[in-house]
């Protein structure tokens, strides 16, 4: 008689371990059409991410614990496709609208109080060496975060909200991501700017993308948000 064969088991993971897979000639991807000062920058993070542990207090049982996440067949997306975004569908009771489908940029919309007042939502990549100071800020993302780190490394879309000094915007200022496309990793950075004296709102909502199946492979999707604030600046920020 012949014993069935035992079922394979997985491969043990360790409760911070990212099943993504990551590795150093991702950075290769990016350099080819950025510039230097950037890629220096994810270099530094992705060296970062290499060594961190997942958790920075490790005296006390983890509580991070990323053994159900199945990412090994995903793809980090490096590089997006140009693509327009409509100006059209901004609501009533929001200042501003910038929304983001599966990375690509969807709409881009302003009262017009708000242009008048000079606020600018964009994608950082319509000009990164606008945004060089904010982008190589050490102090903008945790250096002991793990996975903070992998965001600053591998991010392909960002957002900025750049409200100029004096500005006072009593409607928010709406930032939109719809996530979820089937085996996508998707990383982003979110760039608020206040200036001195300014005062404005921004709402960051995440919503399922067109794309999304809850019942096919799974996605990623990883952002950061760092505020950068001028003297007498007021910021309410909601998710």
């Amino acid at each position: 008689m012949t014993a069935p064969a035992a079922r394979p088991r997985p491969a043990r993971r360790a409760l911070d371990e990212l099943s993504l897979p990551v590795d150093a000639s991702l950075l290769e991807g990016f350099a080819a059409e950025e510039p230097d000062w950037l890629t220096a920058d994810r270099r530094a993070a992705f060296d970062a991410w290499s060594s961190l542990p997942g958790e920075s207090n490790l005296l006390y049982t983890p509580y991070i614990d990323l053994r159900a996440a199945q990412l090994d067949e995903a793809h980090i997306v490096v590089r997006l496709a140009p693509g327009g975004a409509s100006s059209e569908g901004l609501p009533a009771d929001v200042a501003g609208l910038i929304e983001v489908t599966d990375g690509h940029l969807s709409t881009v919309a302003l009262s017009a109080g708000a242009r008048d007042a000079g606020v600018v939502v964009r994608s950082l990549l319509d000009d990164l060496d606008a945004v060089r100071d904010e982008l190589t800020d050490g102090t903008a993302i945790a250096s002991n975060d793990k996975f903070a780190q992998l965001t600053r490394a591998a991010w392909s879309q960002g957002v900025l909200v750049d409200v100029p000094a004096g500005a006072v915007i009593d409607r928010p200022i709406v930032v939109r991501w719809a996530v979820g496309s089937v085996g996508q990793a998707l990383f982003t950075r979110t760039i608020v700017r206040i200036g001195d004296g300014a005062s404005a709102t921004v709402v960051e909502e995440f919503v399922a993308g067109p794309h999304a199946d809850p019942t096919a492979a799974q996605s990623l999707f990883a952002g950061t948000m760092e505020v950068h604030l001028g003297d007498g600046a007021a910021l309410q920020v909601a998710s």
